[in-house]
């Protein structure tokens, strides 16, 4: 079987492969705002049986340098052609194209951790919690209906007995808002995503780390709004006028996910996430669809995110850590423990 690189021409019969629509396709392969992007494919006499792509488009910042990533999707074998190594000829020939374009390293979020590793990746399982914290929109009990069903679902386990009504009294108890103590003084604004994406490489231009950190672009926050991914952006502002952090959240049935977050040096991770949920909050004021919940997924192993996790407060609905994550080196080997896996790397 011959190994090629995909071309716009294959584009009906990439999707006779892997029925996700052409546009799709195209958006993913031959958009100008994601490249440098390529999938490779093995032809046979008269099909295509098998597809790997590395999409590019995600800019990494680490140590104050920004670099090039790129993250495996689309992966697609017809069932007569698995167990035959053709999976680890595809990832190798996307692999030396994404070298050739100085990529850092290729990742992914995917189940099948066991082809992955035989093609090079390193796997990583249960790496990820999710926090869900109540924002005052319908009230705590809605909160907790809304939010352990989708805890539920996500670690797919039952309810323990008298967890909603234990969780009811002890909110009811506690309240809603934060005590004057923890009072929020700062500002938040919506912005533009041009303001969005130059306002997080400042900060990171101001804050070098050795993590590596995706420095959101504009053409990205596009794309991914062309795909039905709307992202709402925002700044922070203290009351000297200064930035203390910028994030994006994506609305979803009454939930608001935390998709990406970037704080200021002199910000702290609980001030930050205050400033979040006093943003929701008010927007509730005025919404007929209020918000009942703020998501917030961390990396477990990333010193960054557990410092986040140390900012968020006590009541809470919090999951088991799960998720399944590769990674294959190229210019960098990194650990998942050096990346800041905000959500919105995993949008698509």
């Amino acid at each position: 079987m011959l190994i090629r690189k995909a071309e716009l021409e294959d584009l009906r019969a990439l999707n006779k492969l892997n029925n996700i629509g052409l546009s799709k396709w195209k958006a993913e392969l031959w958009d100008s705002r994601m490249q440098p992007s390529f999938g490779f494919v093995s032809q046979g006499e008269s099909h295509l049986n098998g597809v790997e792509c590395y999409i590019g488009g995600y800019q990494l910042q680490h140590k104050g340098s920004l670099i090039m990533s790129h993250r495996s999707e689309r992966t697609f074998l017809l069932p007569s052609t698995r167990g035959k190594g053709l999976f680890k000829k595809l990832v190798k020939a996307c692999h030396n194209q994404s070298v050739a374009h100085d990529s850092a390293f290729c990742w992914g979020a995917t189940s099948a951790i066991k082809p992955f590793e035989r093609a090079g990746f390193k796997g990583y399982l249960k790496w990820r919690k999710y926090y869900f914290l109540p924002t005052g929109g319908g009230g705590f009990a809605s909160w907790i209906k809304s939010s352990t069903a989708l805890l539920m679902g996500l670690v797919n386990s039952t309810k323990p007995q008298g967890y909603e009504s234990r969780l009811v009294r002890a909110g009811h108890a506690a309240g809603l808002l934060p005590s004057i103590g923890n009072a929020c003084t700062v500002q938040v604004e919506e912005i533009n995503f041009k303001t969005y994406a130059l306002g997080i490489r400042n900060i990171a231009n101001t804050n070098p780390n050795n993590d590596f950190d995706l420095l959101v672009s504009e053409g990205l926050l596009h794309w991914l709004s062309e795909r039905a991914i709307n992202l709402d952006c925002f700044v922070v502002t203290n009351r000297a006028g200064d930035v203390d952090g910028y994030f994006a959240i994506r609305i979803i049935e009454g939930c608001a996910i935390l998709e990406d977050w970037h704080i200021a040096p002199k910000c702290s991770e609980s001030k930050f996430i205050r400033a979040i949920k006093k943003a929701l909050r008010t927007g509730n004021k005025s919404s007929d669809n209020p918000i009942n919940s703020l998501i917030i997924a961390l990396n477990t192993k990333n010193l960054h995110h557990q410092r986040m996790a140390k900012g968020i407060p006590k009541i809470r609905l919090s999951s088991q850590n799960v998720g399944s994550f590769v990674i294959k080196a190229a210019l960098y080997d990194p650990d998942i423990s050096k990346l800041r896996i905000n959500p919105i790397w995993l949008e698509l």
